[in-house]
């Protein structure tokens, strides 16, 4: 799938949470591909579903709109 960053987004590498290391910043507007949902991250402000895209980079669902 596709989802478009709707703030400024870090996308993290290896796990679905703040503490994985940031593998890029994303500005709003930006387009990103996933190809999976992992609804047991990190809960940020109470929402834990995070996306992962290929290379095992996940962003957080908040950030962006589907």
């Amino acid at each position: 799938g596709e989802a478009t960053a709707t703030v400024r987004l870090n996308v993290r590498k290896g796990a679905p949470n703040t503490r994985a290391p940031i593998h890029q910043t994303v500005q709003r507007g930006t387009v990103l591909a996933y190809v999976g949902i992992v609804e047991d991250g990190e809960p940020v402000n109470g929402n834990s579903r995070w996306y992962a895209d290929a290379n095992r980079n996940f962003f957080w669902s908040g950030g962006v709109k589907v």
